[in-house]
């Protein structure tokens, strides 16, 4: 990332007005932790090109990470004006309404991106955890089914499912959602960490002490 960060800079000493550069600097700072100086060269590639819409979508995601939400909520609505059909920023935008407590803003927020593309996974699964929040299980169950039949090997889908079945005290169902969900991602630590837990709550010891033993072994680097 230093490298990257370094050829950037090259890049704007020869060309001082190279917008992109300064978007990409700031993609490498904000990959480093970076984030008050990728807001700096984020705001410096939009004083140079004002209806850069990816620089906006980077600047509000860096904004989101710091906890401003009101001026990544104003970072991604610019994007979006610039943008009006990119289904991520409407998600984006979701997941600020989700962080401010505007849960119903952020369901209807993805269920536009979902008018835009039928085939949006990544939106019926963001509808899924808030109606999770709001105790709606079913329809969270509903809401990632619709994802899974988009993409039958979305892990997180199941997982997430695994967590509402877990509160509906359907443990067996859980298993095997969560078991589905680390066939498809086996470094699946969350999955794991469900997994084991629900094994426990079962009284299946065994089972479950294995599968904390598979993050003490993941965590050392075994």
């Amino acid at each position: 990332i230093d490298e990257a960060i370094e050829a950037y800079k090259n890049c704007i000493s020869l060309n001082p007005n190279y917008a992109e550069a300064y978007n990409n600097m700031g993609n490498a700072l904000k990959a480093k932790g970076m984030f008050d100086e990728a807001v700096e060269v984020y705001n410096k590639a939009l004083s140079l090109k004002s209806d850069y819409a990816d620089a906006y979508c980077n600047l509000g995601i860096v904004l989101k990470e710091q906890g401003k939400l009101d001026e990544a909520m104003h970072a991604y609505n610019r994007a979006l004006s610039l943008k009006p059909d990119n289904v991520q920023i409407y998600t984006k935008i979701g997941n600020v309404f989700k962080d401010q407590g505007k849960l119903q803003e952020a369901i209807d927020i993805n269920k536009k991106a979902i008018s835009f593309n039928p085939n949006f996974s990544d939106a019926f699964i963001n509808v899924g955890l808030i109606l999770h929040v709001q105790g709606k299980l079913d329809e969270a169950i509903a809401s990632y089914k619709k994802a899974l039949a988009i993409d039958p090997n979305y892990a997180e889908a199941y997982c997430n499912m695994g967590n509402i079945l877990q509160d509906q005290d359907k443990l067996e169902d859980a298993i095997k959602s969560y078991k589905k969900a680390i066939k498809l991602k086996p470094n699946y630590a969350d999955a794991h960490l469900y997994l084991a837990l629900t094994f426990l709550y079962c009284g299946r010891l065994v089972e479950g002490l294995n599968e904390y033993e598979w993050r003490w072994k993941t965590a050392k680097g075994l």
